[in-house]
């Protein structure tokens, strides 16, 4: 269940919906990430990019660990929300379903300068367990949404079950985690007809489809 922010004051935003200036400045916020990395990302920076002052930035985020939060929350609904949807499509096959949520997070990837992965980092080493458990829950999300329609897939025959839903989960995650960083760490952008050709790799070997007799 979501809970709305009915304040501007409030920062606990996870999971939570924003007030309108919370949304800008979170979008001014993912601006500077996408520039910058996490590094660069400051309430000054931040505020300038609004047009006002600093402490107007803290009336709506009252840390910066709270904005950090309140990104993640975006990347939780632009990641997570749209994959629940997919996986819901049960008239589709499953490696199909599979292949979609996989081509979505390799997009959002591609589009947001690797920002699922930093996020991730930036929550590893914070002294703040808000980050931590925030980004626990995204990652726990995923992994158990995985699994769910790998099992699914041995169910109905999609799927080879000598291929454990545990582990073929944690392969899937390791596709989009190897393009995050070599985006960061090489600055290259697989381009969408390579990204496209590594879902069908994965769907067509990794997955590795029983054949009807």
């Amino acid at each position: 269940m979501v809970t709305n922010v009915t304040s501007e004051n409030t920062t606990e935003n996870s999971p939570g919906d924003f007030t309108p200036r919370q949304e800008q400045i979170l979008d001014k916020a993912l601006e500077l990430i996408r520039a910058e990395g996490l590094a660069g990302l400051t309430m000054r920076k931040v505020a300038g990019l609004m047009g006002f002052s600093e402490p107007a930035v803290y009336r709506h985020f009252k840390t910066k660990q709270d904005l950090v939060l309140g990104i993640i929350r975006r990347l939780e609904i632009s990641l997570i929300e749209p994959m629940q949807v997919i996986a819901a499509q049960a008239q589709r096959p499953v490696i199909d379903r599979i292949g979609d949520i996989l081509a979505h997070h390799l997009d959002l990837i591609a589009d947001n300068n690797a920002l699922p992965i930093l996020l991730f980092a930036e929550a590893s080493v914070s002294p703040d367990e808000r980050l931590g458990q925030a980004m626990a829950r995204v990652f726990g999300t995923y992994e158990n949404l995985l699994q769910s329609l790998i099992r699914e897939g041995h169910e109905s025959g999609e799927i080879n079950p000598a291929l454990p839903a545990d582990d073929g989960a944690l392969i899937l995650l390791g596709a989009p985690t190897a393009c995050a960083l070599r985006l960061r760490l090489l600055h290259d952008v697989s381009q969408k007809t390579r990204r496209q050709r590594l879902v069908q790799f994965i769907k067509s070997e990794i997955l590795q489809p029983m054949e009807v007799k």
